[in-house]
Protein backbone atom coordinates (compact mmCIF):
# COMPACT_ATOMS: atom_id res chain seq x y z
CA UNK A 1 0.00 0.00 0.00
CA UNK A 2 2.56 2.43 1.05
CA UNK A 3 4.50 1.28 -2.32
CA UNK A 4 1.18 2.27 -4.44
CA UNK A 5 0.88 6.06 -2.61
CA UNK A 6 4.37 6.85 -3.54
CA UNK A 7 4.06 5.57 -7.31
CA UNK A 8 0.60 7.86 -7.39
CA UNK A 9 3.01 10.83 -5.80
CA UNK A 10 5.89 10.34 -8.70
CA UNK A 11 2.77 10.26 -11.16
CA UNK A 12 1.12 13.06 -9.89
CA UNK A 13 4.14 15.15 -9.73
CA UNK A 14 5.25 14.28 -13.30
CA UNK A 15 1.50 15.49 -14.12
CA UNK A 16 2.04 18.43 -12.52
CA UNK A 17 5.27 19.26 -14.50
CA UNK A 18 4.25 18.40 -17.75
CA UNK A 19 1.39 20.67 -17.20
CA UNK A 20 3.45 23.37 -16.28
CA UNK A 21 6.18 22.83 -19.52
CA UNK A 22 3.32 23.03 -21.81
CA UNK A 23 1.73 26.28 -20.42
CA UNK A 24 4.96 27.65 -20.77
CA UNK A 25 4.52 26.51 -24.58
CA UNK A 26 1.07 28.26 -25.02
CA UNK A 27 2.87 31.16 -27.58
CA UNK A 28 2.31 34.17 -25.41
CA UNK A 29 4.81 36.23 -25.37
CA UNK A 30 3.82 37.30 -21.61
CA UNK A 31 2.54 41.04 -23.08
CA UNK A 32 -0.18 42.67 -22.50
CA UNK A 33 -1.30 42.13 -25.86
CA UNK A 34 -2.42 39.45 -28.67
CA UNK A 35 -0.91 36.06 -27.64
CA UNK A 36 2.28 35.00 -29.74
CA UNK A 37 2.54 38.02 -31.07
CA UNK A 38 5.66 40.66 -30.31
CA UNK A 39 4.73 43.44 -33.12
CA UNK A 40 2.54 45.81 -32.58
CA UNK A 41 1.75 49.59 -34.59
CA UNK A 42 2.52 53.11 -34.31
CA UNK A 43 -0.25 55.49 -35.90
CA UNK A 44 -1.42 58.74 -36.10
CA UNK A 45 -1.87 62.17 -37.99
CA UNK A 46 0.55 64.72 -39.61
CA UNK A 47 -0.99 67.96 -39.40
CA UNK A 48 0.55 71.28 -40.21
CA UNK A 49 0.41 73.95 -37.69
CA UNK A 50 -1.15 76.04 -40.05
CA UNK A 51 -3.48 74.61 -41.19
CA UNK A 52 -2.05 74.63 -44.63
CA UNK A 53 -2.16 71.77 -46.93
CA UNK A 54 1.20 69.65 -46.60
CA UNK A 55 3.05 67.69 -49.25
CA UNK A 56 5.67 64.92 -48.57
CA UNK A 57 5.07 63.76 -45.68
CA UNK A 58 7.29 61.24 -43.92
CA UNK A 59 7.60 59.30 -40.64
CA UNK A 60 11.11 57.72 -39.86
CA UNK A 61 11.81 55.31 -37.27
CA UNK A 62 14.85 54.89 -34.70
CA UNK A 63 16.33 52.58 -34.50
CA UNK A 64 15.84 51.84 -38.09
CA UNK A 65 13.39 48.45 -38.40
CA UNK A 66 14.13 45.96 -41.31
CA UNK A 67 11.21 45.34 -43.61
CA UNK A 68 8.77 47.68 -41.50
CA UNK A 69 7.62 50.68 -44.13
CA UNK A 70 5.47 52.97 -43.16
CA UNK A 71 2.23 54.10 -44.71
CA UNK A 72 1.24 57.87 -44.90
CA UNK A 73 -1.95 58.76 -46.65
CA UNK A 74 -2.36 62.13 -48.33
CA UNK A 75 -4.85 63.31 -45.35
CA UNK A 76 -2.13 63.31 -42.97
CA UNK A 77 -2.81 59.80 -41.37
CA UNK A 78 0.25 57.37 -41.47
CA UNK A 79 0.21 53.58 -39.99
CA UNK A 80 3.78 51.57 -39.15
CA UNK A 81 2.47 48.28 -38.61
CA UNK A 82 4.86 44.96 -37.96
CA UNK A 83 7.01 47.11 -35.09
CA UNK A 84 8.86 45.02 -33.25
CA UNK A 85 8.06 45.55 -29.57
CA UNK A 86 10.61 48.01 -27.62
CA UNK A 87 10.83 51.91 -27.52
CA UNK A 88 11.49 54.39 -30.51
CA UNK A 89 11.90 57.66 -31.53
CA UNK A 90 9.73 58.90 -34.27
CA UNK A 91 10.40 61.87 -36.47
CA UNK A 92 8.08 62.82 -38.71
CA UNK A 93 8.75 65.65 -41.90
CA UNK A 94 6.86 67.13 -44.84
CA UNK A 95 8.40 69.32 -47.98
CA UNK A 96 8.62 72.77 -46.70
CA UNK A 97 7.87 71.91 -42.98
CA UNK A 98 10.07 71.87 -39.74
CA UNK A 99 10.81 68.10 -38.82
CA UNK A 100 9.89 67.12 -35.40
CA UNK A 101 10.97 63.72 -33.15
CA UNK A 102 9.26 62.18 -30.69
CA UNK A 103 11.45 60.34 -28.08
CA UNK A 104 10.29 57.04 -26.17
CA UNK A 105 7.42 55.61 -28.50
CA UNK A 106 6.69 52.32 -26.61
CA UNK A 107 5.47 49.58 -28.57
CA UNK A 108 3.53 47.21 -26.92
CA UNK A 109 2.38 43.32 -28.59
CA UNK A 110 -0.91 43.64 -30.19
CA UNK A 111 -1.64 47.16 -29.86
CA UNK A 112 -1.27 50.63 -31.42
CA UNK A 113 0.61 53.49 -30.13
CA UNK A 114 -0.76 56.80 -31.26
CA UNK A 115 1.21 59.79 -32.15
CA UNK A 116 0.07 63.20 -33.96
CA UNK A 117 2.32 65.21 -35.02
CA UNK A 118 1.92 69.55 -35.94
CA UNK A 119 4.52 70.22 -37.72
CA UNK A 120 5.24 74.47 -38.64
CA UNK A 121 6.77 75.75 -41.60
CA UNK A 122 10.32 75.82 -42.35
CA UNK A 123 11.67 78.97 -40.67
CA UNK A 124 9.57 78.60 -37.70
CA UNK A 125 10.20 76.77 -34.02
CA UNK A 126 9.68 72.96 -34.02
CA UNK A 127 6.19 71.94 -32.10
CA UNK A 128 8.40 68.73 -30.96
Amino acid sequence: MKKLKTVQRILLFAVCAVSLALAGCSGSDGANGDPGTSTGTIAGTISSSTGAAMTGMSVTLSPAVSGVTPTVNSDGTYSVSNVPIGVYAVTFGATNYTSATVQNVSVVAGQTATENEALAPSGSASTA
